[in-house]
């Protein structure tokens, strides 16, 4: 998924810019962490909502106030980099990411509906045609 690795190369571009911030060593296992526990759910046969969800919101609640509170201003003052445009990338594809398991979660609860239906179809298809009564031209 795009936005996931997005995620993957903004952290890895904030860890390498912000390396010798005195907090940036919890932010980065505490993040890191969450994001392959998110990454390793996004990629199971079945995703469950809630699980990413909560894991998703973490992430972004971690993001968001450590950013807010420290890195904004350690940015703005040791870096040329535009803070504020790294947040909002941040946060777009954090939204993604809920969107798509949004997406994927009624997939699934729609599949078995729709695998009955076509198997409702099917035998009643089959059940035409096995009866020769039914079975009838009309000129």
């Amino acid at each position: 998924m795009n936005s996931l690795r997005a995620i993957q190369s903004q952290f890895k571009f904030l860890t390498e810019t912000l390396q010798d911030f005195s907090t940036m060593s919890i932010f980065k296992r505490t993040f890191s962490q969450d994001l392959d526990l998110l990454e390793q759910h996004l990629t199971k046969e079945t995703i469950s909502l809630t699980d990413c969800k909560t894991i998703l919101t973490k992430l972004r609640t971690t993001f968001e106030n450590t950013f807010n509170s420290e890195f904004k201003a350690h940015m703005q003052k040791y870096t040329r980099f535009d803070a504020q445009s790294l947040y909002d990338a941040m946060i777009f594809n954090m939204d993604s990411i809920g969107k798509y398991m949004l997406e994927i979660t009624l997939h699934q609860q729609r599949t078995p509906q729709l695998l009955k239906h076509k198997e409702e179809m099917q035998t009643q298809e089959e059940s035409f045609k096995s009866n020769p009564a039914l079975n009838v031209e009309i000129n």
